[in-house]
């Protein structure tokens, strides 16, 4: 039995002092994102956990051949991204099981042309990046490609109907099994095939669990005409974000895997990992719990939208400007404790990278608000411009500044991001940028408060040092 959709009657009913009342959406909103920290505090801990025993455990290459395969694989995903997840989420048919049943099959077609992608391009990435052993890397980790493909919708319509309870368990278990199978295989046999096997292992029993735990529909094959049209309308916009957002953020470690020894993109690697945690955690906030909610308001006048928007997101920026203050402060002192003496370089790395999260922090609570009222296109070219500025920065940073200079122009990106979105926003009524000033005017306060605090007790201000060698 599927969910059904909270009618808007019951949102738009009186409440005490003549306001529409917020609370069926905000209730679950609320609830919602309780779910969507706890998970992603739990995924975090395992996936650092992991991170940290594999470092230890596995040679400093691995890492490099790791990331040049999922640069591969991520490749192949967003060239074929038909933005299936969001255009259920945003579509007024988002519970119609004819058109979940075209979605689901749609997906399945995606998963299969992926994985025999995946197999055509293993070869020549190998070659181009002369490492032989890519080729059969690239085709084994594409199935997870073939496998993800069977996910029930039940996936999407969770989060369209923000009842994220049973998805977390099922995420939770899914990678608690891919960690017991990674660090035990790694154990036996130190090689990245221990890797290449949790991944496997994970999103089976992931695709598995939709379908047996998740509550909504039985899926079925199914293809209508009128369903696959409403779906291809809304995702051109979606393909284009998602291709020149994901080229522009493998950029940097698409050039750096032919300009530096594959030990070097290992520890560029890793760093990237760390630091993109927190990204993460954003980045489910906000497609799971911000975006949902948002599409339940879009018919809304515009100034009240945006008034909305301004009131709900000002605990968030102020949670969000300390912690990243402290985030960057000491996350170097987290790296030399948690890593191996050969990833002490990730430990000047990630601190840069981590800085750049704060204009997406910024835009996260208002640039979902394009997408709600079917402006996706606004995203996509934010896309773009980043692929383009950032391209050709961090190609002048290695020449002026070597592996420092590909690290910064790499973390200007979310910057160039948010200027163009927040353009977007202010074409349609809903910039804010008043407030953005005052958070970062806050954030900057709080980093410069606590690199001094740290400095005075003696323990110096990270990144320093590589920058005055």
């Amino acid at each position: 039995m599927s969910h059904a959709v909270v009618p808007d009657a019951t949102d738009a009913a009186s409440a005490p002092g003549g306001r529409p009342a917020e609370r069926p959406v905000k209730r679950r909103a609320v609830r919602a994102s309780f779910w969507v920290v706890a998970e992603s505090g739990l995924t975090q801990f395992i996936h650092i956990g992991q991170h940290i025993v594999l470092a230890w455990l596995l040679p400093l290459q691995i890492w490099g051949l790791m990331a040049l395969t999922g640069i591969a694989i991520r490749m192949l995903e967003m060239f074929s991204d038909i933005g299936i997840g969001p255009s259920i989420i945003q579509s007024r048919r988002g519970d119609d099981p004819v058109f979940l049943n075209t979605a689901w099959t749609l997906q399945i077609i995606r998963g299969i042309g992926l994985w025999l992608c995946a197999c055509a391009v293993a070869y020549p990435f190998g070659m181009f990046y002369e490492k032989p052993e890519l080729t059969s890397l690239i085709a084994v980790v594409g199935l997870t490609s073939l496998i993800s493909g069977f996910t029930s919708t039940n996936w999407i319509t969770a989060n369209r109907n923000l009842t994220l309870g049973r998805r977390t368990f099922v995420t939770l278990g899914s990678q608690t099994v891919a960690l017991m199978v990674t660090i035990v295989w790694a154990v036996l046999s130190p090689t990245v095939w221990s890797m290449v096997a949790g991944m496997l292992a994970g999103q089976m029993v992931r695709v598995i669990l939709s379908h047996l735990v998740l509550l909504g529909i039985r899926n079925r094959l199914c293809l209508t005409g009128g369903a696959i049209r409403e779906l291809f309308g809304f995702s051109f916009w979606i393909f284009v974000n998602t291709l020149f957002s994901s080229l522009s953020m493998q950029m940097d470690k698409l050039i750096l895997g032919k300009l530096v020894t594959v030990d070097v993109l290992g520890i560029y690697y890793v760093a990237n990992r760390f630091a993109t945690q927190p990204q993460n955690l954003l980045g489910k906030l906000t497609s799971n719990v911000v975006f949902p909610a948002i599409s339940r308001k879009q018919d809304l006048p515009r100034h009240e939208l945006r008034a909305r928007l301004i009131r709900h997101r000002r605990k968030p920026l102020l949670i969000g400007a300390l912690g990243l203050a402290v985030g960057v402060a000491f996350c170097d002192q987290v790296c030399y404790l948690i890593y191996k003496p050969e990833f002490a370089d990730a430990a000047w790395i990630a601190p840069i990278m981590l800085l750049g999260l704060w204009p997406n922090i910024v835009i996260s609570a208002l640039g979902p608000a394009l997408m709600a009222i079917g402006k996706p296109r606004y995203r996509a070219f934010a896309s773009i411009i980043r692929f383009i500025l950032i391209s050709a920065a961090i190609i002048v940073g290695y020449i002026w500044l070597g592996l420092l200079g590909v690290v910064i122009a790499s973390t200007c990106g979310s910057l160039v991001r948010y200027v163009v979105l927040s353009w977007g926003l202010w074409r349609n009524g809903l910039l804010a940028l008043g407030q953005d000033v005052i958070a970062t005017v806050l954030f900057v306060c709080t980093l410069a408060a606590v690199l001094v605090a740290r400095a005075a007790l003696g323990g110096g201000v990270p990144v320093v040092e590589r920058l005055v060698g």
